[in-house]
């Protein structure tokens, strides 16, 4: 036995205790030593107790990471926090859950870790005391300094090493600040709470190394000092709590639902589920008192683990549990109706187990209420692919859509079609149909965007009878025919979005319907004839129009009530899958002075002094405020050689803190044309372009490491990052294109707009992409809403910004409602002839 003395500081459960304190416990405890003789075999995770727990609370006792007074050998909160801290040290994981990454359960990883780190077979000493430092300086990647060696000599005394051997090393540490560092300081970080772990040093984390090398050396809190024999153990204080309430499960086709009684003062559940009396797996946090578990499998005996936790994560209840046998009664195969599965067979794509669901609660609808009996077509055009958008749903392949022209396909949204010469073909002529005659029939559309047009929205048509909607003409009227060669004019409609039905239930009898609703009185036009004509969306009789689509139909009349139903029940598809109108509102334009300017410091490679270097593209570096800055490398176009760069400037814009040449990276030196800032992992993204020979992006660190280059096209002059997508964003000034790409690779993504830009910024508040453009007078900066582009594939533009005396304008950002943009006006021969910063409230 090994005797030590500690002091313990222990906050206990709130409720319990009724205070807002902490008990400290200063004592002298036996503690076995723990060696390598011992070695752990079994996985351990909350709830669990025994000899194993034992000794793993041992175990992180003796390395610092445990933090009770005594060893319990039941594994909970305050055991599940010091696993999480001994992964954290040791890099085996440092977030998520027990449930999805493993953060705070004794799996594989963690017990190897344990089982190896104790290689002389002897007691794992507590962190070293280490002289206390006064850091007065936040620190970040890429700086030097004493304060930096002695950073390096806390963490790797914490047991945060910040290398194994080697340069940074215990008694090799170095003053130098780069990726070992920051990586051993988010470890220490993580482990204690100091939020965003992310490597930089600044005052919190300065906080919480005074607070480490105050408790080392004595220097303790009156608070800290105060003394509580209470001698309860981990589990006694989870047995002092209420248990939960009126806990029950039922089964519900392929799912278990629970449900229990609210708790005073809880604002989340955890729920966590054996299986067959193995450990306990956390299955999510919850803020209601119900959960739905939808992975039961037939034949398995199921432990279900509710714990009731306040705002601050303390418990308010004992875990409460229930035991759930599975048999074949509550749990099979989801069951869908045969169309349905006739359709998911016909898809190329097939649907996830939601979309099925999601689907077969629409076809079960319609028959619910005798409408899809009456139907010859059924597209639903938000779908998941387009290969299952184009289906007709009512089996018949011959009819199933085309495409004419250039409409644009958005998974969820449907089919945009942009106008002459696009449109959609039904491959359906009402002469086709069986339950669609000539007076008998019901023709509907669904559309999102509020066009108002003298055109048809869909329809077929000739010189003898037609069949169309004008969803909202110029007159604010829904306008129809139906197999009729004059139209009839419906009720005044304030939009034109959502469902629009017309029916004809007797030769000279027809209504209109907007979502469900009649519109305008009866109709008595007579009806003529069948058109042969095709049925298309975007296109009737010659005259097209521009939408997006998100259904179609045909069949036979319906009644009032019918389109109600069929409207309820298509309305539920469309919100689950996330359809919404588009309400069109008209981009803004203003134009903006500046409130500052300053013209770029000296010292810049290939710079004119007094004028600043030509700048090519801006990035804000978010961990300390400056900025990085795009050297073209050229003063003035004649200039015979590059010299380009990135430029690290001060945040007030009069320093340059470093630059990193392209020469520096073994690259050829061309024109640099667009910086990015990637915050995921606090890089740098640049383009190099080089005139009629090509151009690549050169992925780089802030302390000018090369980490990867990748060739694109020649005309590839901007470059920003989209933090929403994690994707870079890259333009082209040969096509004017704009396009999202991945990182890996940076092959073609997500998205892409046609469009100039001479720089680009990217504004993650608002999820805007901001493009430049502009040289000799005032220079614009356009905001493309990049949401938007879930209606037409392209995002739209919401403003454009004028900007007075950006005569050159380069490189743009968005921070704080303010405009930061570079101008280079020496290199273009502006007024005044400087290259500057210009920065304009927005």
């Amino acid at each position: 036995m090994t005797m030590l003395s500690i002091d313990f500081d222990c906050c206990m459960n709130r409720k319990l205790f009724g205070g807002a304190f902490c008990l400290v416990f200063i004592g002298v405890f036996l503690i076995p030593s723990v060696t390598r003789a011992y070695v752990f075999t079994q996985d351990l995770d909350f709830g669990d107790s025994g000899a194993e727990v034992s000794t793993l609370q041992q175990t992180l006792d003796t390395l610092g990471f445990f933090s009770y007074p005594t060893i319990t050998g039941y594994f909970g909160s305050v055991t599940q926090t010091a696993v999480q801290a001994f992964q954290t040290a040791k890099n085996i994981v440092t977030a998520g859950t027990p449930a999805t990454t493993g953060f705070g359960r004794v799996g594989p990883s963690t017990r190897a870790a344990l089982n190896t780190v104790d290689t002389n077979n002897a007691p794992w000493a507590p962190p070293e005391e280490v002289t206390s430092t006064v850091f007065t300086r936040d620190l970040t990647f890429g700086m030097s300094g004493e304060d930096v060696r002695n950073l390096q000599q806390f963490l790797n005394a914490q047991g945060f090493l910040v290398a194994e051997n080697g340069a940074g090393s215990k008694g090799n540490e170095t003053t130098l600040f780069y990726g070992a560092t920051q990586n051993a300081l988010a470890r220490f970080q993580a482990a204690h709470g100091v939020l965003p772990s992310v490597g930089f040093f600044g005052p919190l984390t300065r906080t919480k190394v005074l607070e480490i090398q105050n408790a080392a050396s004595g220097d303790t809190t009156e608070a800290s000092r105060e003394t509580n024999n209470d001698s309860s153990t981990e589990k006694e204080l989870d047995e002092a709590l209420d248990i939960i309430f009126g806990l029950r499960a039922s089964s519900y086709g392929s799912r278990i639902l629970l449900s229990w009684g609210n708790v005073s003062g809880a604002t989340s559940y955890t729920v966590r589920r054996s299986e067959d009396g193995g450990s306990f797996v956390l299955l999510e946090s919850v803020t209601s008192p119900a959960y739905t578990d939808t992975t039961p499998i037939e034949g398995r005996r199921y432990t279900y683990a509710v714990t009731a936790l306040n705002e601050k994560g303390d418990k308010v209840s004992k875990r409460t549990e229930i035991v759930v046998p599975v048999t074949r009664a509550s749990v099979g195969s989801p069951s869908y109706d045969a169309d349905a599965t006739a359709l998911f067979a016909r898809m190329s794509t097939a649907p996830n187990s939601t979309r099925k669901s999601t689907i077969n609660t629409l076809v079960t609808s319609l028959k619910t209420e005798g409408i899809w009996d009456k139907l010859d077509t059924l597209y639903i055009i938000a779908a998941h692919d387009a290969q299952a958008a184009r289906l007709n749903w009512m089996g018949n392949d011959s009819y199933n859509l085309t495409t004419s022209g250039s409409p644009v396909f958005v998974a969820d949204r449907g089919y945009y079609i942009p106008g002459t010469p696009s449109y959609l073909n039904w491959n359906w002529a009402p002469t086709n149909g069986v339950n669609y005659t000539q007076n008998d029939a019901t023709f509907g559309i669904w559309t999102r965007r509020d066009i108002i047009t003298t055109s048809s929205a869909a329809g077929s048509g000739n010189s003898g009878s037609q069949s169309l909607i004008v969803a909202r003409s110029t007159s604010d009227v829904l306008r129809y025919r139906i197999n009729q060669n004059t139209t009839s004019n419906a009720g005044t409609v304030s939009d034109g979005f959502g469902l629009i039905s017309i029916s004809r239930t007797a030769a000279n009898t027809t209504q209109a319907y907007k979502n469900g609703a009649a519109s305008g009185s009866a109709g008595a036009i007579s009806s003529t004839a069948l058109s042969s004509d095709p049925m298309n969306f975007g296109r009737v009789a010659g005259s097209y129009t521009q939408n997006q689509f998100q259904a179609g139909f045909t069949g036979a009349s319906l009644s009032s009530t019918e389109q109600t139903a069929l409207y309820n029940a298509l309305n539920t598809y469309m919100t689950t899958v996330g359809v919404a109108p588009i309400v069109t509102v008209a981009a803004s334009s203003a134009t903006y002075a500046t409130s500052s300017v300053a013209v770029f410091p000296d010292g810049a490679s290939n710079a004119t002094s007094g004028k600043g270097w030509t700048s090519t593209g801006l990035a804000y570096d978010s961990t300390d405020g400056t900025w990085w800055v795009g050297n073209h490398g050229k003063q003035l176009p004649a200039s015979p050689t590059y010299a380009s760069s990135v430029v690290h400037l001060s945040a007030d814009f009069t320093t340059i803190i470093s630059e990193i040449t392209i020469s520096s990276l073994g690259e050829t030196p061309a024109s640099v044309q667009g910086v990015a800032y990637d915050t995921s992992d606090n890089t740098l993204w640049v383009v190099n372009k080089d005139p009629g020979v090509g151009s690549e992006v050169y992925h780089i660190s802030k302390a000018g490491s090369l980490l990867g280059t990748f060739s694109v096209p020649e005309g590839t002059n901007a470059i920003a990052y989209d933090s929403t997508r994690d994707q870079l964003i890259i333009s082209n000034d040969s096509t004017n294109t704009i396009t999202w790409r991945s990182k890996g690779d940076l092959s073609a993504a997500s998205l892409s707009l046609s469009a100039p830009a001479d720089q680009l910024g990217y504004d993650e508040d608002t999820d805007m992409i901001l493009a430049t453009v502009g040289s000799g007078s005032d220079g614009l900066v356009r905001f493309y809403d990049v949401a938007t582009a879930d209606y037409s594939g392209e995002p739209r533009i919401a403003e454009t910004a004028t900007l007075t005396g950006a005569d050159a304008i380069e490189g743009v950002v968005l921070l704080n409602d303010v405009l930061y943009v570079t101008n280079d006006a020496y290199y273009h021969s502006g007024s005044p002839t400087l290259n500057r910063m210009l920065v304009y409230p927005h």
